[in-house]
């Protein structure tokens, strides 16, 4: 299955924001929140990856599978 992923610059403010919801909750404050207001008005902001993403989520996370 074929995943695309998108960086998203945000400033401290939305980052704590971010971190003040509960992780369950967070997938759709990224989506209603963030995903929408960066597409939609700051597309200056957010860069889309197409693979490369995956092998940056293992390195980062500390994944070994």
């Amino acid at each position: 299955m074929g995943c695309l992923a998108v960086l998203f610059a945000l400033e401290e403010a939305d980052v704590e924001k971010l971190r003040a919801v509960e992780r369950k909750e967070r997938a759709a404050y990224m989506h209603e929140e963030i995903e929408e207001v960066f597409f939609d008005t700051f597309p200056e902001y957010l860069c889309e990856l197409d693979k490369s993403w995956d092998a940056m989520h293992r390195m980062l996370t500390e994944v070994n599978c």
